[in-house]
């Protein structure tokens, strides 16, 4: 990366996608701040993309990029690769490429789980909330696909996060549930770790933001 010199502590936006993070992310947003661009996600592209091919070079494979259950090898391996980010590399991810960067501000999406390595990289946690029914809408809008199905099928997920009666619950949406209900139910799966911890760190939320943004 051309003339980057961190000088100030780097911030992580976590968030759910179309939770808001991308509106959070342009306000912290300054000419000496990479906006590094959800570095977690290599979902393939209709399209070539470079960004997507450097990603799965690097990233331990997961199943759509839910990193929720790491191993002691996906730990070094992420923590690696954020690493060299922190000392100016992969410049390709940054929404504002530009010249003497001093900061960096990542864009994480269901980074929940990366809570303990980012605290240990000294990297400052910055969550945000949007309500998940607004958010669930919006991803039905863009006709996305879920996600829940990733972490219901993890016996490492059900037995760390979910009591019998949430499992039974997540099975009977799986089954009968409505696009919403289900849009929902990724919302809490990619939230259920912050959700327990969210009060220790700074926190806002996406309406507040929009209805009071002074």
């Amino acid at each position: 990366y051309l003339y980057f010199e961190k000088k100030n502590e780097s911030i992580a936006i976590i968030g759910s996608r179309r939770g808001g993070t991308t509106f959070l992310a342009s306000l912290l947003s300054s000419p000496k701040t990479r906006i590094v661009d959800q570095p977690f996600e290599a979902f393939s592209r209709d399209y070539k993309c470079n960004i997507v091919r450097v990603k799965k070079q690097v990233l331990p494979p997961k199943e759509l990029y839910q990193y929720f259950n790491f191993s002691r090898v996906d730990e070094t391996t992420i923590i690696k690769y954020i690493q060299k980010i922190e000392l100016g590399k992969y410049a390709i991810f940054d929404l504002n490429f530009g010249l003497f960067k001093n900061r960096i501000v990542y864009k994480l999406v269901q980074g929940g789980f990366m809570l303990d390595i980012l605290i240990k990289l000294n990297i400052k946690p910055l969550i945000i909330f949007r309500h998940p029914i607004s958010q669930s809408l919006s991803c039905i809008r863009n006709n996305w696909g879920n996600i829940y199905k990733v972490y219901l099928d993890s016996s490492y997920f059900r037995e760390k996060y979910l009591t019998e009666v949430q499992i039974k619950k997540m099975i009977s949406i799986d089954k009968y549930g409505s696009p919403i209900e289900k849009g929902i139910l990724d919302w809490y799966c990619g939230n259920i770790h912050i959700l327990r911890n969210w009060k220790n760190y700074p926190t806002v939320f996406y309406e507040d933001l929009v209805l009071y943004p002074e």
